[in-house]
């Protein structure tokens, strides 16, 4: 067999070749969560773990009941908290130096219980996400917290919440409600060690759980209700009438009864609005039909107060000095202006 030979200059150039082509700069580096303190029983799929352990993506960290474990992410975080009686795993942790700018991954996956995070700013193409059992966060330069029952709480920045289909925009100073499908007044105390100012040292074992009770919102009306868009018929019978109004705890259960081909309404902004019950002589207006205070005085200026009859709805919840509550909504009966 005929050898064919490689010239010294070639072969240098392949060396080169081989030497970029698994350059780590072409590839984003893999980042990693550092245990930083430990109180109770900590895990790492299914192994005690200690202060100074490091966390790789794909890895589920546990906490038992009075537990918490702190984490340091750098670039991807910087702080992260796993709560008492939780599960979480990092899904990706990723650092991409090659392009004009930095792009930072970060995806957390809460299995079960609460986390919390600081999370500094990246760039426009960096993202750092939350999954739970019942919404999504996409979080920017905050302090948060997530509970597996999909309360998003918000220090500072701003969270965009996903929950069944819907996107809400929660800021510092605010939370997000599953129980209300709406975002509220932030009534939740922050987590003391969950702020960049207080990251912990890896030789340090973490004190018992403090929390810094932030100022409680002045009492109002923050939550909404639901207006039933039109009649519900089960085998002839109204079941629920058009117009009428709902806690938002109830318009879910009737449409888990009766289903949601069956059940529709319109969400009631806050600081309330008027909803017709019966329009009687005016044209244009069906029962369920909801209007401002501004087109209700009109229409009485222009048809008179007998014309039609309505309620005006205020929302469901309120804050007040004990935090957010429900409420029944005040329906008045009007004929005339409210």
């Amino acid at each position: 067999m005929k050898m064919i030979g490689i010239s010294p200059r070639f072969a240098s150039l392949l060396a080169v070749s081989a030497i970029l082509a698994g350059s780590p700069l072409d590839a984003a580096e893999t980042g990693k969560a550092e245990l930083t303190g430990i109180k109770g029983s900590v895990k790492v799929d299914g192994q005690a773990a200690s202060v100074g352990d490091s966390v790789k993506p794909g890895q589920a960290i546990s906490t038992g009941a009075g537990a918490q474990a702190n984490l340091y992410l750098g670039d991807n975080g910087p702080t992260v908290v796993v709560l008492p009686d939780s599960s979480v795993s990092f899904d990706e942790l990723s650092v991409d130096k090659s392009g004009a700018e930095t792009v930072i991954t970060t995806k957390i996956n809460l299995k079960v219980g609460t986390v919390a995070g600081y999370v500094k700013k990246t760039s426009s193409q960096s993202s750092y996400i939350v999954k739970g059992p019942t919404v999504s966060a996409v979080i920017r330069t905050s302090e948060y917290q997530i509970t597996d029952n999909g309360t998003v709480a918000v220090w500072s920045g701003c969270v965009t919440v996903s929950y069944r289909g819907v996107s809400y925009e929660v800021c510092g100073g605010q939370m997000f409600d599953p129980a209300a499908a709406s975002v509220v007044a932030n009534t939740m105390p922050i987590i003391a060690a969950m702020p960049s100012s207080s990251q912990q040292s890896a030789s340090v074992k973490l004190p018992a759980p403090t929390v810094t009770t932030r100022p409680q919102p002045l009492p109002g009306n923050f939550a909404q209700t639901v207006v039933v868009k039109s009649d519900v018929v089960i085998d002839g019978k109204v079941v629920v009438s058009a117009g009428t109004v709902l806690t938002q705890n109830d318009f879910n259960k009737a449409v888990a009864t009766y289903g949601s081909d069956k059940v529709s309404g319109v969400p009631v902004p806050v600081g309330g609005v008027i909803v017709i019950n019966d329009p009687l002589q005016v044209p244009d207006l069906k029962k369920g039909d909801i209007i401002t205070q501004a087109q209700f005085d009109e229409l009485v200026k222009k048809y008179g107060d007998k014309a039609f009859e309505a309620v005006k709805v205020e929302p469901a919840l309120e804050v007040g000095p004990e935090g957010i509550a429900p409420k029944k909504p005040e329906v008045v009966s009007s004929p005339t202006k409210p």
